[in-house]
């Protein structure tokens, strides 16, 4: 039992080490600039994306109600401001319908959206030091823009799972909430058998599972969030990345994205921007979380390296390419 002990209390001093190490790594190679460049990109393609998967998704679930739900999920992440931000810059891009429907409109929506996977590609190799000289060939681009693509795709998925959910659990909450206001009335007026029981079903409800939904809510977008930083690590970049390794990098990634879900949409929820920048201050609060996102992505990229370091199993540059010091 002693050694167990001992065993479990290095390895977290070990892993609290690594995170440590990981901080330092990240300021040594400047993330934070590569964090900014991405942000900066990822707020011009942010409509295009939002399009692409509000028409993705819409197709399954009516696009209105994709664009409400977007915007109320960007309300929680950024505040009454910024999600009001998102609104206008959707309406922007959308009421131009005449250019956007044109091939022209696509293929703008499909260059800016993957200038932003391009970069976060282009960044993971720099901070893995994996070489960018061996990228030339059109097949290799042409492959590029279908991960992109796919990714995008992937996203589209996730959202539309994660969508199903809530709006399931939201049921079920109006479902079995009105039956308990309505229980109430049982006590007064004599009911038929159905009413009782359907009060009796909603007060076991209210007990034991309107928390639990929640909590099956947070872990299902949990799962899904790591899914989607792990895939992002091993795929994007150009190098061999084993799942080990892209894993835990995604669950770290997902948990500090919700945490600072929390606690930037709070902040932002609370701070009025636009007393210091003026009408430019919803823009900012757009970009502060496009940037936080971006430096928590890197932050998780470079514990994949380090992590895959420590247990023997490092991050390896692609047969062909090499590695530069």
């Amino acid at each position: 039992m002693k050694l167990k002990t001992i065993l479990s209390k290095k390895k977290t001093v070990d892993f609290l080490g690594l995170l440590w190490k990981t901080i330092r790594k990240f300021i040594r190679d400047d993330a934070m600039s590569l964090s900014a460049a991405l942000a900066y990109y990822t707020a011009f393609a942010l409509p295009a994306i939002l399009i692409i998967l509000i028409s993705l998704v819409g197709y399954f679930w009516g696009e209105k109600e994709i664009e409400e739900q977007l915007l109320s999920e960007f309300t929680k992440l950024m505040g009454e401001n910024g999600a009001n931000q998102v609104k206008f810059m959707l309406d922007k891009v959308t009421s131009d319908s005449s250019s956007t429907t044109t091939l022209v409109g696509v293929m703008m929506l499909l260059f800016s959206s993957t200038v932003v996977f391009y970069t976060i590609q282009h960044s993971m190799n720099r901070l893995w030091k994996i070489s960018d000289e061996i990228r030339h060939g059109f097949i290799k681009y042409v492959l590029d823009k279908v991960i992109s693509l796919g990714f995008i795709l992937a996203f589209g998925f996730l959202l539309t799972v994660s969508l199903g959910l809530q709006a399931f659990i939201a049921w079920m909450d109006n479902y079995f909430g009105d039956f308990a206001a309505a229980k109430a009335q049982v006590a007064v007026t004599d009911s038929s058998l159905l009413d009782k029981a359907l009060a009796y079903l909603s007060d076991i409800y209210i007990t034991y599972f309107s928390s639990g939904f929640f909590l099956i809510e947070f872990l299902v977008v949990m799962t899904l969030n790591t899914i989607l930083f792990a895939c992002i690590f091993k795929f994007l970049p150009d190098a061999k990345v084993k799942w080990k390794i892209a894993i835990p990098g995604g669950i770290l990634t997902a948990l500090l994205f919700k945490i600072g879900q929390s606690v930037i949409g709070w902040k932002l929820g609370h701070t009025d921007f636009t007393d210091s920048f003026g009408p430019a201050g919803a823009i900012i609060i757009v970009f502060v979380w496009i940037f936080y996102t971006s430096c928590i992505l890197f932050y998780g990229g470079i514990f994949v390296d380090l992590y895959g370091k420590m247990i023997g199993e490092p991050v390896k540059a692609i047969p062909g390419e090499h590695h530069h010091h």
